[in-house]
């Protein structure tokens, strides 16, 4: 190698030591303060995205700004690739070497999931070519299918595993097919199973009712699905549109406005011994309890001093005596809250599990 072959590999080593400084510094402030994110997975994105099926696709020009994971080398870079301790520097180097030389670096094998892009192939050829301010480069890429629609950005905020949450729900209970204007959406992935026992404990409470005029079948979980949408899930929602509610909680989607008013529901018949409220009502009940006006509060504190005064029982927020009394009416005639049902339910299935 002559001197100027010499001077460029130290060149390039040098970029290596100061691309490894640069990915330390950004991997403490990331551990450190939770902000950024880490190179993504395939492995674990294609198993939550339920990828099946691949489509070859040719050679592409792929801006570097949309990879966001690789197959096998996810814990050697850090997100923009700039090389951690794991990546040796002679083979980096070597790589840098040839991209600065005449001969150029080939294309580089990916994976398309969505709008963003995971390296198979070519981790160290995408780090150098980050590293020598590229923005864009050559790859074969192969298309990952997945129903989900997913960009780059999803996947650097994780919003990708939201996404997938809902898509798992909308597979899991066919209401995607089922019920295509479903509108349901939510942010965060624990609402899945939420919504998940909801429709269980709705499968126990309509499966009694079902088999007594279907016995010799049991209510089916698609069944049950699209029962609990049309007649639990949709009242809500329509009764929170009549009502603006989402004026009052801009920030939530109708699925957490649903989930909220349900849960405050559950509290309220608990608190006060009634049966479940109708939507309108838990709608009512939510907003003047949780709303944004001060004003039902506020009357709410004089009306219960004044029944408080005369011996009676405080109303909810937002309920007038007669829907008080009709509800309690019915709670003593034997009708159970979601929470009743629910503890119902494990009783009978830690009886059946017993007699088994």
């Amino acid at each position: 190698m002559d001197f100027s072959g010499i001077q460029s590999l130290a060149d390039s080593k040098e970029r290596y030591r100061q691309s490894m400084v640069r990915a330390e510094l950004a991997e403490t402030w990331r551990r450190r303060t939770g902000r950024g994110h880490a190179l993504l997975k395939y492995d674990d994105v294609a198993a939550r995205l339920r990828i099946r099926q691949q489509v070859q696709l040719g050679l592409q020009t792929v801006a570097l700004d949309d990879i966001v994971g690789s197959v096998g080398r996810h814990r050697e870079f850090t997100a923009k690739f700039l090389p951690l301790n794991a990546v040796e520097e002679e083979r980096w180097a070597n790589v840098d070497l040839q991209m600065n030389g005449l001969a150029g670096l080939p294309p580089v094998d990916l994976y398309r999931v969505g709008a963003a892009y995971f390296v198979l192939d070519g981790n160290h050829r995408i780090s150098v070519a980050r590293v020598n301010g590229c923005t864009d480069m050559e790859a074969y890429v192969t298309d990952c299918l997945t129903e989900v629609l997913v960009t780059a950005d999803d996947f650097r905020s994780d919003r990708w595993c939201v996404k997938a949450a809902v898509a798992r729900f909308l597979t899991e209970t066919r209401l995607g097919r089922l019920r295509p204007n479903h509108g349901i959406c939510f942010t965060t992935e624990e609402t899945e199973q939420t919504l998940l026992d909801h429709i269980g404990v709705h499968r126990y409470f309509r499966g009694r009712r079902w088999a007594q005029t279907n016995p010799d079948s049991i209510m089916t979980w698609e069944e049950a699905a699209v029962s609990w949408f049309d007649t639990v899930y949709r009242p809500v929602i329509e009764a929170i549109r009549a009502g603006n509610a989402h004026d009052h909680f801009p920030r939530l989607t109708e699925t957490e406005l649903y989930l909220g008013v349900t849960h405050h529901r559950e509290l309220v018949a608990a608190k006060y011994e009634l049966a479940p409220l109708g939507a309108e009502s838990a709608v009512a009940t939510f907003v003047a309890t949780h709303g944004s006006s001060l004003a039902p509060r506020a009357l709410h504190l004089l009306q219960a001093g004044v029944r408080w005064s005369l011996g009676r029982t405080p109303l909810p927020l937002g309920m007038d005596e007669d829907e008080f009394e009709a509800y309690r009416a019915r709670h003593q005639a034997g009708e159970l809250t979601i929470t009743e049902a629910r503890h119902q339910r494990a009783l009978r299935l830690l009886e059946q599990g017993s007699a088994g």
